[in-house]
């Protein structure tokens, strides 16, 4: 009798297109890209549903004139919202952006202004 293997939990995000590379770059198992509110929602509830996924990364933008979240059903998947160029200043995003690509990547990276 062998033991079963455990499930690989994915990291998902959905983002507006401008930030899908570096969704990519960051190492997201999966990037959706969303125009709208309503488009975002039903990305949610689709993954919401899925059993493989263990975060859901969102753009702050998506959801900001949402009401309500959809409702996970436990523990998994967790959804995190972080900012985007429009909800915050040009520097202080890039900032935030540097530090994540230099924390996960291992490189600083520079975005010309």
């Amino acid at each position: 009798m062998s033991i079963p293997k455990p499930k690989k939990m994915k990291i998902v995000a959905v983002v507006l297109k401008e930030l899908e590379p570096l969704m990519r770059v960051l190492g997201i198992d999966e990037v959706y890209t969303s125009s709208s509110a309503a488009d975002c929602i039903e990305h949610l509830k689709k993954l919401i549903e899925r059993d493989d996924v263990a975060v859901i990364v969102v753009q702050h933008e998506l959801v900001e004139n949402v009401k309500e979240l959809p409702e996970t059903r436990g523990l998994y998947p967790s959804i995190v919202v972080i900012p985007g160029p429009r909800s915050m200043g040009r520097a202080d995003v890039y900032s935030l952006y540097q530090a994540l690509i230099r924390r996960y990547v291992g490189m600083e990276v520079r975005v010309p202004e």
